[in-house]
């Protein structure tokens, strides 16, 4: 049976620099692949319960 994935609580409903949260060991590069996290732009990830919105996709340009 699969592992759920796991959502830190810093990183719900956000979006981040994945080689960030891997560097300050909040995720790891596996954890980071999963089902929890959506890639929206290279590097760039997003909780994936978060509606990609354009409000969305420009925090994640930002980033």
């Amino acid at each position: 049976m699969p592992v759920p994935p796991r959502r830190p609580a810093q990183l719900r409903g956000r979006v981040f620099r994945g080689s960030h949260v891997v560097a300050r060991g909040v995720l790891t590069r596996t954890e980071l692949r999963s089902s929890a996290w959506r890639p929206v732009f290279k590097d760039v990830y997003a909780d994936a319960r978060l509606a990609i919105s354009h409000r969305t996709r420009c925090a994640a340009a930002a980033r």
